[in-house]
């Protein structure tokens, strides 16, 4: 069996659980799927993830060149994957608050003022603003 052939047999989710919510069901997802994309996370080319696929390969299988769409799509895919999860985090909200009182010219949300000003005969002035 060539190298490819198991890949694209075996490597059929993108995942870091082997649990994982399919509109509304729950599949069960071979540890192999979760190694093959923490693999697609640790190697920086298709070579290096071929000879770690190897290693996962049962005895037998034939080393072959690795198609570079499926490769490129597959990290597109872990990629995409890790962005959604840094999303998620309820650290994301706090990383934003943060660049918003840092950089306020980039960051922060544009704030309406209201500002209502009252000067009376005796001379006595009021002003209120209202920020929101």
């Amino acid at each position: 069996m060539l190298l490819t052939d198991w890949l694209k047999q075996n490597f059929t989710h993108i995942t870091l659980n082997t649990t994982i919510n399919n509109k509304g069901t729950i599949l069960n997802v071979p540890e192999i799927n979760v190694d093959l994309t923490v693999g697609l996370i640790s190697t920086d080319s298709k070579e290096s993830f071929a000879k770690l696929c190897f290693h996962y390969a049962p005895v037998g299988t034939i080393i072959d060149e690795i198609d570079s769409e499926w490769y490129e799509s597959k990290v597109l895919a872990v990629r995409n994957m890790l962005t959604k999860k840094l999303l998620n985090d309820s650290r994301c909200k706090q990383y934003l608050d943060i660049l918003e009182r840092r950089d306020k010219e980039r960051w922060s949300k544009d704030s309406k003022q209201t500002q209502v000003k009252a000067t009376t005969n005796e001379g006595i002035s009021l002003e209120f603003t209202v920020v929101s």
